[in-house]
């Protein structure tokens, strides 16, 4: 005897129900993410030690060398995330998504900027402990608003 779940109808809902819109978006959203941390990693390890290098081997005041390593890591996240983490290859402007992009890494940029200085100012961290704790803190904003509105 067959059970209900042998039915044809019931394994043809079953077999769609893994293209589901839902679950294709939750799993794009999953990996997107753990594209956009791993973006996050490279682009922040380049500012990191551009950062280091010029505040700890060569003497920059730390907002000044905030000010030359920020850069440098936002061109090779903007790079990293528009081919790999967004995947879009063709399908939007370049210009239009490099003009976005600016003007959310010039938002991410001043609140880091602020908070770095708070963190190192009045906290009193250190310079490098400091960069990091400003860059995680504007870091979720950024990811959601380059998601949801540089590269959609």
């Amino acid at each position: 005897m067959k059970s209900k779940l042998d039915h044809p109808a019931r394994q043809l809902r079953v077999s769609n129900m893994a293209a589901h819109p839902y679950l294709t978006g939750t799993s794009r959203w999953s990996a997107q993410t753990a594209r956009y941390l791993t973006v996050g990693a490279i682009a922040g390890l380049t500012d990191l030690l551009v950062y280091t290098t010029l505040a700890q081997l060569l003497g920059v005041h730390p907002p000044n060398a905030h000010l030359v390593s920020r850069p440098i890591g936002g061109l090779v996240s903007f790079t990293l995330n528009k081919y790999w983490t967004f995947g879009n290859r063709g399908r939007a402007s370049t210009p239009r998504q490099a003009l976005r992009y600016l003007t959310i890494w010039f938002a991410c940029y001043a609140a880091s900027r602020v908070l770095l200085g708070f963190y190192y100012s009045t906290l009193q961290l250190a310079a490098v402990p400091a960069k990091l704790a400003a860059e995680c803190t504007v870091g979720i904003f950024s990811f959601l608003s380059q998601k949801f509105w540089t590269f959609r």
